[in-house]
């Protein structure tokens, strides 16, 4: 790494995500600003940065002069979509790196507009019904000619797994159209097949237009009710299908990153492997993922993304090109995330974090909720009390990490009544 002691990075996520990255920039010697119009209560990362701005960042003439006023030297962006946006325009107009441009994020972060970008390079998407609207306005769906049901509806423009809800039959499917529409802020939705099959996760590096297959990750969820997205619980790495995936569709997705000019940043797409052996792809983000990957991927492959993305933020590069090039997704062992998921009630006491961080095969703990914060118990995502992040060389090696896990960790409410946590079925990993 270059050496940034005295450079000033202004970081637009307070979320509890964007701290390990707020701490690593400080590790090296950078002057750290979170900026948000949200207090210390809510965004986390502003109890750990050198300054904390209470402002608008959307408001970029305002943004933009404070920033220059301050001396600041580039932008870290962060994990939230809605973000994007307003990080390409900062960047913009105060001629700092930015790893992507307007049009790409919002390809990114609009569904319907990357199930296009999808389709015109080959890439598999699920199918889809267009909505049909009566003179009223209302769904149509005598209209929409014959539905193969269960379908997903779904926001177009949404993240965090909000408004997105699995239709058994017609009713159900008016039901919660009408509801992913209120989520949607361009009042877009979509109606999609119900896939079944392998949830899996696809993590790339892209440097100065090469774009590196980082990691892949079988993806396993509880169904916790038939309408609503799924929790994930369990994420392995490397998949039992990468080698499948890295003869078919990367060199598909790779293609379509270099035709809409991505050549910096890191990436993500999530889909599933489906039961005849085809793999379909639904979503996209580019921007680090909310599980903290990059860790397993510094633990198994020697860089981190994290530095990567601060680099750029301060210099156009990306760096650690000689460790990319000899970087491998097929890691020499296991490499896992465990989400700790324990429901939508506001948690009162949260302990056995500190002791988990200390067991030997972990490589990091993310809190993303914290006692006495209000959860709004918007979507699967608003479960998700933390990560846990740890390598194991077999099936017998993860059990016994989370075994730790399950004894130290005390999840309860305000009440006091104890919360328990979903547990992963180990039965998966090998």
């Amino acid at each position: 790494m270059k050496d940034f002691k005295g450079k000033k990075l202004l970081f637009l996520d307070g979320s509890p995500l964007a701290v390990p990255a707020v701490n690593r920039a400080k590790e090296l010697g950078i002057y750290t600003i979170v900026a948000n119009y949200y207090d210390k209560s809510v965004s986390v990362a502003k109890q750990y940065a050198d300054e904390a701005w209470d402002i608008n960042f959307s408001d970029i003439p305002e943004t933009v002069k404070k920033m220059k006023e301050a001396g600041v030297d580039g932008i870290f962006q962060g994990w939230t979509d809605s973000h994007l946006p307003s990080y390409a325009a900062l960047c913009d107009a105060a001629g700092f790196f930015c790893y992507g441009t307007a049009e790409q994020f919002d390809i990114c972060i609009n569904k319907d507009k990357f199930k296009k970008v999808c389709r015109e390079n080959g890439v598999p998407v699920a199918e889809e019904y267009n909505p049909v609207f009566d003179s009223d306005g209302e769904l149509d769906i005598g209209k929409m000619g014959e539905i193969r049901y269960p379908v997903i509806v779904k926001p177009a423009d949404s993240s965090g797994s909000r408004g997105i809800y699995i239709c058994k039959d017609s009713e159900e499917l008016k039901n919660y159209f009408g509801k992913a529409l209120d989520i949607s802020p361009s009042k877009t939705v979509l109606i999609e097949q119900y896939i079944t099959g392998q949830h899996v996760n696809i993590y790339y590096t892209l440097s100065d237009g090469d774009i590196y297959l980082s990691a892949m990750a079988d993806r396993y969820v509880d169904y916790l009710d038939y309408q609503s997205a799924p929790v994930p619980v369990l994420l392995v790495h490397p998949s039992k299908y990468l080698g499948d995936f890295e003869n078919g569709v990367d060199r598909k997705i790779r293609e379509m990153f270099k035709t809409r000019g991505m050549k910096n940043g890191i990436a993500f797409v999530q889909g599933f492997r489906c039961d005849n052996g085809e793999f379909v792809i639904y979503e996209m983000g580019y921007r680090p993922n909310g599980g903290g990957t990059y860790s397993l991927i510094n633990a198994c492959s020697g860089y981190n993304q994290l530095d990567m993305l601060i680099s750029f933020s301060l210099t156009g590069k990306m760096g650690e090109e000689e460790k990319l090039r000899e970087q491998s997704p097929h890691f020499d062992r296991k490499a896992l995330m465990y989400v700790v998921s324990a429901g939508t009630e506001n948690i009162g006491v949260f302990k056995g974090l500190d002791e988990i961080r200390q067991l030997d095969s972990v490589v990091d703990v993310i809190p993303v909720r914290f006692p006495d914060e209000h959860n709004k118990g918007l979507g699967s995502h608003s479960r998700i009390a933390a990560y846990i992040l740890f390598t194991a060389n077999d099936t017998e090696d993860a059990e016994k990490t989370l075994s730790s896990v399950y004894r130290l960790i005390d999840i309860r409410n305000r009440e006091g009544i104890s919360m328990p946590v979903i547990h992963a079925d180990t039965s998966v990993i090998d």
